[in-house]
């Protein structure tokens, strides 16, 4: 069985990343969905009136787009065709083995000036860390029962 959840990568001087995660029995997939504003929630709280007005068809089409990309990738990773969808630039998976930890934490971040959900981190067990924001549309209960689902022995923390 295959659940998913959202999360952004934030970036100090490039645009955020926008990760649809994609959790199975034995792999953590890492697709890519979008950037800066991935959805309607994320521009509204960045944007001034005028310009929200403005940029909103760009958006409307923009969703339409990512949607339409999020089911094909949805199908590929059900097929388990993932090889392709690795091979993008800003793609990854990390193996459910090398996962000592994940951490959730509840507190919102300076990042998104505190419009999210907190933080989720993947502790390896050779030392390094990945460490992303849970967007406000995303609920850490749903986070932790995706885990909880494809992956039982996982150890989950939350702060």
């Amino acid at each position: 069985m295959v659940g998913s959840f959202h999360v952004i990568k934030p970036g100090k001087i490039t645009p955020d990343i926008y990760y649809k995660v994609y959790v199975t029995e034995t792999d953590f997939y890492f697709i890519k969905m979008g950037g800066q504003f991935h959805n309607r929630y994320a521009y509204e709280k960045q944007l001034p009136d005028l310009l929200e007005f403005l940029f909103l068809p760009l958006f409307k089409k923009a969703e339409r787009k990512q949607a339409a990309l999020e089911a094909e990738y949805d199908l590929l990773i059900n097929n388990n065709q993932t090889s392709d969808l690795l091979k993008s630039k800003h793609n990854f998976s990390i193996s459910g083995q090398v996962i000592h930890e994940v951490i959730i934490d509840s507190k919102p971040t300076l990042h998104t000036a505190f419009h999210d959900n907190g933080t989720i981190s993947f502790m390896l067990t050779n030392g390094k860390k990945h460490k992303f924001i849970i967007p406000k549309t995303t609920s850490r209960i749903s986070v932790r029962h995706t885990l909880q689902e494809s992956q039982p022995i996982l150890s989950i923390k939350e702060l």
